[in-house]
């Protein structure tokens, strides 16, 4: 589960909302290593858009947990995050094409762990803590620099506490089923790698990890 600080772009989600997300877009630039797929010697590709990136079954198990400790009204689900690369702040022109776009959220340290996880065969959810407005709104401008500075940390340490509590929920869940998460994500880097057998380096097959080589791969 990976937990995030958000700020919103979305005008219906508040301060101190929580959110579980469906879909990211990735603007980071390229900086940060995303794939085990790194040396010369195995190729894969994973495909992040079919079914997706997030395991849905984790997803809907932190989004349950969450609604029952918050309310729904506190709690969004279907979120969509937009991931840039920081560690600074957006341009306000950013900030209001990322709105226009349609993205709920803006973060900078959501990815590469969904792409990664997919590689792994781990199942992969985001739970995000909005912790304050994006400049794309007025209410940004008229708060001076002493009110963020104040108010920022607040609200993050009231999230974190929530955060906690979501995750020790899920945590007690998952300890009490009987059967392991049927989504499949532990499977889905079987097909991904692209080198033939007989090309492989052995050394970097191996340390990839059996998960991705299938009896047929």
């Amino acid at each position: 589960i990976d937990i995030s600080a958000v700020g919103i772009l979305n005008k219906d989600h508040k301060v101190g909302d929580l959110g579980v997300v469906t879909t990211f877009e990735d603007k980071t630039c390229g900086n940060r290593i995303e794939t085990f797929f790194n040396e010369v010697g195995v190729v894969g590709h994973v495909d992040p858009a079919n079914p997706g990136i997030v395991c849905p079954d984790m997803s809907k198990l932190i989004y349950n947990q969450a609604t029952c400790l918050l309310g729904r009204k506190n709690v969004h689900d279907n979120v969509g995050l937009v991931v840039v690369k920081g560690p600074r702040f957006s341009m306000k022109s950013e900030s209001l094409h990322n709105q226009d776009e349609g993205w709920d959220a803006v973060g900078m340290t959501s990815l590469p762990g969904p792409f990664l996880s997919e590689e792994a065969g781990l199942c992969h959810s985001t739970l995000i803590l909005y912790t304050d407005k994006d400049c794309c709104f007025k209410a940004y401008e008229q708060e001076t620099d002493e009110v963020k500075a104040q108010s920022v940390p607040e609200v993050m340490k009231q999230n974190v506490g929530k955060a906690v509590d979501v995750v020790g929920a899920v945590a007690g869940k998952l300890a009490s089923m009987s059967e392991p998460c049927s989504c499949g994500c532990a499977d889905r880097a079987k097909s991904c790698v692209v080198t033939d057998p007989d090309a492989r380096d052995p050394e970097i097959a191996a340390r990839l990890g059996e998960h991705i080589f299938s009896e047929n791969n």
